[in-house]
């Protein structure tokens, strides 16, 4: 065994860096940092003064002094717990009451941020929203307010009369036109509407579906019972309560709705008395600036075109009556003026202006340009009405239209699948022709017959008509009230106008012309 050797003092490796990283902890989570709840307030439409509670939290161990507020524009209002700057208390939270009203700009995005002494900075609170003005000024009903309703379809056609049809809007773009007259303080109002509000977002009212209060509305109801039925109220829209003149509107939001009533999102702030009106409202935008009419220096009168900047949806409803596949409208329609009915042929013109022009008919069919009118009585017919022309789709969509004249008269009883009329000239210059090949048999006990004729022959002041299926029994001349052509057709335009002579429980006009479409090459 050797010698022992003393080892002391034991001598350590030299000191040396270590790379490493902080671990986030449940703490790291939640303190040394600044709390807002919520972080963002999707206010919607704003149409009335909107409060809503914001709370800070210091989350730091330590007191920070509270500066002051970043953001806040016009039509914001926070208050503050106490007045500013003071110092917030190491994990102290406070509320904060933040209200939004109608002015400032109509489109409302911005972040408020609390400043803190050094370098604390708050995440911030995003307020996004849309300030809306009721338009509070009626109508002049001696100027009826015309309604428009623009589809938009896109049509590719051969020279053959074929279509290919494709509607490019889900909705249509809906307006309204209406004269108005203000006067004394009204008229002030409008004047200064226009100067300060002008082309921006109005929630307008839509003054054919008023009601009126059946009994007083205090202040803090968030409900309405109305009649809600064949109106344009809607779950997330507006409405409108106003008073005797424009100055005496609130706008209300809807967040539910029935039958017999509204539910609102928020409780009202005004009493309203029996009588009051209730308007739906939708968000327009003047189409331009109106001209007015200075009537005296009280009073001046001015028409103004709107147009919807939300989608104008309906329950679209085709008739369930059907013929060949397709539906068959059998409304007559008001004929208390001319109805006007023409055809359009599709031709190519060759002229090289030193010869004669060559005209050819490249489908060599005429297609019927047929005019209908509606006197639109109440709201069953109103709604009606509308479900129709949304089912159309403007020009997209086709359907069967009878003639409604007496355009065939028998003179012996239909039996089997002959039919003996009058000459009308049919056997020369109607059969196999579009909209003159399908006829439309009305019974004098309200039933009806559709047949299509396949083979017509004239003899002396009679023609014999054949059709495609055999008449149910025998049917003597008199039992038939009327024999009308029927053609396959479309709208002729997009664009659809009714005329409100009162508000819908009332009367409307509305006129259209249908088109004439090939129902042996139909494609949409």
């Amino acid at each position: 065994m050797g010698a022992t050797a003393a080892d002391f003092p034991v001598q350590v490796n030299a000191a040396q860096a270590i790379t490493g990283g902080v671990v986030q902890t449940y703490s790291g989570d939640y303190y040394h940092r600044i709390h807002v709840s919520p972080q963002r307030l999707e206010l919607g439409n704003v149409v009335s003064a909107q409060v809503s509670s914001v709370e800070l939290w210091n989350a730091y161990l330590r007191p920070l002094r509270l500066t002051h507020i970043d953001g806040l524009e016009d039509g914001l209002e926070l208050t503050a717990p106490r007045a500013l700057p003071f110092w917030m208390g190491g994990l102290e939270s406070n509320s904060w009451q933040l209200r939004a009203t109608t002015d400032g700009p109509s489109s409302l995005d911005t972040t408020l941020r609390w400043m803190f002494d050094g370098s604390v900075q708050s995440p911030g609170l995003r307020i996004t929203g849309n300030r809306i003005v009721p338009w509070g000024f009626a109508p002049n009903w001696s100027s009826p307010p015309l309604e428009t309703l623009s589809w938009l379809t896109n049509i590719l056609a051969n020279n053959r009369g074929a279509e290919q049809r494709r509607s490019l809007r889900a909705a249509p773009r809906k307006g309204w036109q209406a004269s108005f007259t203000a006067e004394g303080a009204e008229r002030a109002l409008f004047d200064l509407s226009m100067a300060g509000w002008g082309r921006r977002v109005w929630a307008l009212p839509v003054w054919v579906d008023v009601l009126q209060l059946d009994a007083a509305l205090p202040a803090g109801s968030s409900a309405i019972a109305c009649d809600t039925t064949g109106r344009d109220f809607r779950v997330g829209g507006l409405a409108l309560l106003r008073g005797e003149t424009a100055f005496d509107t609130e706008a209300v939001e809807i967040l539910d709705m029935a039958a017999a009533g509204l539910t609102l999102k928020r409780v009202t702030q005004s009493t309203w008395p029996a009588g009051t009106r209730l308007y739906p409202l939708r968000s327009a935008r003047l189409t331009e600036m109106p001209q007015t009419t200075r009537r005296t220096d009280a009073l001046l009168q001015a028409d103004c075109s709107f147009e919807l900047t939300e989608s104008a949806d309906w329950p679209a409803a085709l008739p369930t009556t059907l013929y060949r596949g397709r539906p068959v409208f059998a409304q007559r329609p008001d004929e208390s003026t001319d109805l006007s009915h023409s055809y359009e042929r599709l031709t190519l013109l060759l002229d090289n202006t030193t010869g004669k022009a060559a005209v050819t008919d490249t489908a060599g069919k005429g297609f019927v340009l047929q005019q209908h009118r509606w006197c639109l009585a109440g709201r069953a017919e109103h709604s009606a009405w509308r479900s129709l022309l949304y089912a159309l789709q403007g020009r997209a969509k086709s359907i069967w239209l009878p003639t409604h004249a007496q355009d065939l008269v028998p003179v012996e009883p239909l039996s089997g699948s002959l039919l003996k009329v009058q000459r009308v000239g049919y056997a020369r210059f109607g059969l196999g022709q579009l909209g003159r090949q399908d006829i439309r048999i009305e019974l004098a006990d309200g039933s009806v017959l559709m047949r299509r004729i396949t083979a017509a022959v004239e003899s002396g002041p009679i023609e014999e008509l054949v059709v495609d299926a055999d008449f149910p029994g025998v049917i003597q001349p008199g039992q038939v009230a009327r024999i009308s052509y029927m053609a396959l057709c479309r709208l002729a335009s997009d664009d659809i106008e009714l005329e409100h002579l009162t508000d819908q429980d009332g009367v409307a006009r509305c006129a259209i012309t249908l088109r004439g479409v090939r129902d042996d090459l139909e494609v949409a």
